[in-house]
């Protein structure tokens, strides 16, 4: 049974996404996830954002379960009250917005959406692109974004099976929302877009290895954390 919270860490709240720019960007790039989102079968799905206000701005997907948790240093809140277990496969649909951070961070986050998820259903992991111009919008705001390839190579050594990469350009316009296009691996091509968002399922057992089962209760962290 992993601890109940990850490796200490300096705490780094990502305040950026409450200001008016990042307030009007995680806005956006929520409206443009909808069609995606709204297209996942299932009861219960669980949103994973980076503050408390997010958490309560984020829109509905119409499914009857609704959970909202959000990242507050080293551990996830729902309300004011931190998280120290998630419940194994009850989740049809796991949206995770800008809390992986680093490495560290990554590791543990990815081992509870795992044990979240039914098999067969699928999570959206969403960051920023750290390679974009639009990082200077948020460089120097005590935020840390993993590129589409670290992401994507973290999530598959979770278990989860990569299935699509998609490029976003959220915009504050009233006129558009933005951008979503589903994407290649290209380098280059990516360089251009402010963020980027992986789909990922958890495969019915037997269509891949995901390693050892879990126990019902899943506690968040890191073995000797």
């Amino acid at each position: 049974m992993p601890a109940a919270s990850p490796p200490r860490q300096p705490e780094s709240p990502p305040s950026w996404f409450d200001g008016g720019v990042g307030r009007a960007f995680l806005d956006a790039e929520l409206g443009l996830m909808m069609p995606l989102l709204l297209r996942r079968p299932g009861l219960r799905m669980c949103w994973i954002l980076p503050t408390e206000a997010s958490a309560g701005r984020a829109p509905p997907v119409l499914m009857p379960g609704e959970t909202r948790l959000w990242r507050k240093g080293e551990a996830w809140h729902v309300g004011s009250e931190p998280v120290a277990t998630v419940p194994q496969q009850e989740m049809d649909l796991v949206v995770a917005a800008h809390v992986m951070g680093t490495a560290i961070d990554a590791k543990w986050q990815l081992d509870a959406v795992h044990a979240m998820l039914r098999p067969g259903r699928t999570a959206f992991f969403v960051e920023l692109n750290p390679w974009s111009p639009f990082r200077w919008q948020w460089r120097g705001k005590d935020m840390h974004a993993p590129s589409v390839w670290s992401l994507a190579e973290r999530v598959r050594d979770s278990g989860l099976a990569v299935e699509a990469s998609y490029a976003l350009n959220p915009s504050a316009s009233r006129d558009s929302v933005g951008t979503l296009l589903r994407h290649d691996w290209r380098t280059p091509a990516w360089l251009p877009h402010r963020a980027f968002a992986i789909r990922a399922q958890r495969r019915e057992p037997g269509m891949t290895a995901v390693g050892s089962s879990l126990p019902a209760g899943f506690a968040l962290g890191a073995p000797g954390g």
